[in-house]
């Protein structure tokens, strides 16, 4: 007698390794999305606290990210996350914005899976009456979409609440919904 795997074994065999890819994949494609942002949350700090220290010194915001004394050599486009904003600097996975009215750095995602989701950083306080409130000095999680509505593909919450577990919702409009870490 031979020795040898039966069709079937090697049918339970695969099925098994199927389920355990189906299960691991997910949770793989998170911890990428959470290496990728790890790389520009420490970017978007020094950013908010330039800009901060801009502010501090001259009394008013800064006009542009030339303004502030951190290099931005590898962001060379000037794909818009958020549109009509004062300066946007962008590779082929982030945009990085200066949005001076209510003193943050906002950068986001322009490509990719979660396209549309970001941060944003508060280098001095500010508030609208009724809505979101930021102290200064926070980082704020942002699902954004654009003005037809498509550019945050996923569900409201799988960015910030599900990959960093952001899970206060401080404010969510038409258009974006930012969350508290």
């Amino acid at each position: 007698m031979k020795a040898g795997f039966t069709l079937v074994e090697l049918l339970v065999v695969v099925l098994i390794i199927g389920i355990l890819a189906a299960v691991a994949l997910p949770q793989y494609q998170k911890a990428v999305e959470k290496s990728r942002a790890a790389q520009v949350l420490p970017l978007v700090r020094s950013l908010g606290n330039a800009a901060r220290v801009y502010y501090m010194e001259n009394g008013t915001d800064p006009s542009s990210l030339n303004d502030l004394d951190v290099s931005l050599s590898s962001f060379s486009g000037n794909t818009q996350w958020f549109t009509g904003l004062v300066d946007t600097r962008s590779n082929e996975s982030w945009s990085v914005q200066l949005f001076p009215t209510i003193h943050a750095v906002l950068v986001g995602r322009i490509s990719g899976e979660y396209q549309g989701a970001g941060f944003a950083y508060f280098y001095e306080a500010w508030g609208i009456p009724s809505a979101l409130y930021a102290p200064a000095e926070t980082l704020t999680c942002v699902e954004h979409k654009d003005a037809s509505g498509t550019q945050f593909k996923k569900q409201s919450g799988d960015y910030c609440g599900k990959l960093f577990g952001a899970n206060t919702l401080i404010q969510s409009g038409a258009q974006s919904s930012y969350y508290r870490f």
